[in-house]
Formats: structure tokens, C-alpha cells, sequence
């Protein structure tokens, strides 16, 4: 089972069709919920604003989540209890920006 998180309660209750699967966007409250009902999920996207990244990857991290892809423009570290989870830090501004580089370049 997949799922997409967000505050925003415009997009809370809709679905994202991908490849013919309605996902739904569920409020990030239910995260917990959702999580430990559908074990076992092991890979997170993190998404969210700078500024509550570290506090949601603790959360993945605390319910079992054992690689996560962090997109946020902020360096996460994991926790020193947590040495089985994988991060890969990545930051989705710095990626769109090298392929649109990349695209231009070849013009």
C-alpha cells in the first residue's frame, strides 16, 4: 500500500492515480495509523518544509521505516540507535537544476 501525506487540508482526501492505482493523501496526523497498519512499509519520500524534516524523519524512523530518500534542502542525520536505516539525501532543487542544465546544454 502506498500513501502521500501533507497539512494542507485542500488536498487531504484525494487520490493521485499512478499507473492505474488511486493513492491517497492522507493527512500526515494518520501517519502512525496508516504505517503500522500496512507492515510492513520499509521505504519513505520525504517531502516536507525544512523545517520539521528532522522531527518526521525521527517519526519514520520510530515506526519502523528503513531507508528513506530525503528531498528537503536540509542534511538529515539519523539517529545514533538507528545504524540499520539508510539515508539518502538528495535535494529535488539541486536535481532539477542539473537536468535542466543538462537539457539546454544539448540545445
Amino acid at each position: 500500500m502506498r500513501a502521500l501525506f501533507d497539512t494542507k487540508e485542500e488536498l487531504v482526501g484525494n487520490f493521485v492515480h499512478v499507473k492505474g492505482e488511486e493513492i491517497p493523501i492522507l493527512h500526515i496526523d494518520s501517519l502512525e495509523e496508516f504505517l503500522t497498519a500496512n507492515l510492513p512499509i520499509r521505504i519513505a519520500l520525504l517531502t516536507v518544509p525544512e523545517q520539521s524534516a528532522q522531527q518526521v524523519l525521527d517519526r519514520l524512523i520510530a515506526l519502523g521505516i528503513k531507508g528513506i530518500v530525503n528531498f528537503t534542502p536540509r542534511i538529515l542525520k539519523r539517529p545514533s540507535d538507528a545504524k540499520d536505516v539508510q539515508i539518502v539525501n538528495d535535494c529535488i532543487g539541486a536535481s532539477l537544476y542539473k537536468i535542466v542544465y543538462q537539457i539546454y546544454q544539448k540545445s
